[in-house]
């Protein structure tokens, strides 16, 4: 049985290169192995179920809590998700700080005793507490690790997205991603959720949405410990840069809303204005070729419009016309 804990990259330094690459013949050779005979698993994150129930394990059996699932604060099991991100590793060191920090205290309520199950409770704490409690260095040290592991093109759209909570493709058109990473976002979304570092939002997010209108997919940081440290190395200006030209897709957007015109038989502009959306070439990502197309074909719309509009008055004016004639109209 071969356990990897994470994916292993060639190791470029020095006498390190040679021995870097015979691992990774090594490890390509077991999972090719282990994929033919199907016998490759791949842990993942728990689930948020599975998560709660882990969380009261580690509680009963190293804190010495009798109480039930009831008894833990929601704003602990939040914040075990958003700091632990499904990992049981990360779980047990987490919560080791917070004892550590005097913060996993226990009381009796007043419907049992120690001896009886259900008896003991944890104290409320809030999330601003919880959080204000640093990462253990060692669990730190492990995600920098981790991120330093990735592919670089990887690594680019985690810093991309660092900023945000959720996301889609879409909403990161005009932020200056190269190419041939803009185009392959999903399957860079998707690698770094098998990796543990994010998940998809479902339903899709107001927040989403409100920038990416016609976005099917939409992901949100799972890792969140690795997102504040990505964001903290983040030069102030890549972080406005991206959350500036998010905020202008937003304004775009609600603008673009309150401007809709009325339905007519053929639709409306706005119909137009979608189609023209889902034409525009991945090459082309500049939102100034967008609204400079989008006002075009505003206009062009506008104009067929008015010109119909001439044409039914024309024919109440003259009922005798030829049905051919309206037909050509219609």
């Amino acid at each position: 049985m071969c356990i990897v804990t994470r994916q292993i990259n060639q190791i470029q330094d020095g006498w390190r290169e040679d021995a870097g690459r015979e691992i990774e013949r090594t490890f390509s050779q077991l999972t090719a192995e282990a994929e033919r005979t199907r016998s490759l698993l791949k842990l993942l994150p728990l689930t948020h179920g599975v998560r709660k129930s882990y969380l009261l394990q580690v509680l009963q059996e190293r804190y010495s809590y009798s109480g039930d699932q009831s008894g833990v604060p929601h704003q602990l099991v939040h914040f075990m998700s958003e700091r632990a991100a499904g990992n049981p590793k990360y779980i047990e060191e987490t919560l080791a700080e917070l004892h550590k920090a005097n913060l996993l205290n226990f009381q009796l309520d007043d419907e049992g005793d120690s001896t009886c199950a259900g008896g003991m409770v944890m104290e409320p704490l809030s999330l601003e507490t919880l959080r204000a409690v640093p990462a253990p260095k060692k669990m730190v040290a492990t995600v920098l690790q981790q991120f330093d592991m990735l592919e670089p093109q990887l690594q680019r759209v985690l810093k991309a997205v660092s900023p945000l909570g959720a996301f889609s493709a879409g909403m990161l058109v005009d932020i200056g991603l190269p190419g041939h990473i803009f185009r392959r976002l999903v399957y860079w979304f998707n690698l770094a959720t098998d990796e543990g570092i994010l998940e998809q939002a479902t339903p899709i997010p107001e927040e989403v949405l409100s920038a990416d209108p016609s976005a099917q997919n939409a992901w949100r940081w799972l890792l969140c410990l690795m997102r504040d440290q990505v964001l903290a190395n983040l030069l102030h200006a890549e972080r406005n840069n991206v959350e500036e030209k998010v905020e202008h897709l937003r304004a775009y957007n609600r603008a673009r809303l309150s401007q809709r015109p009325p339905p007519t038989r053929w639709g409306t502009c706005t119909n137009l204005e979608d189609s023209l959306l889902e034409d525009i070439s991945e090459d082309e990502p500049s939102s100034s070729n967008i609204a400079v197309r989008l006002a075009a074909e505003r206009r062009r719309c506008k104009e067929l419009e008015e010109e119909v509009s001439r044409m039914k008055a024309d024919m109440k004016k003259h009922p005798a016309a030829p049905r051919s004639a309206a037909c050509t109209i219609c």
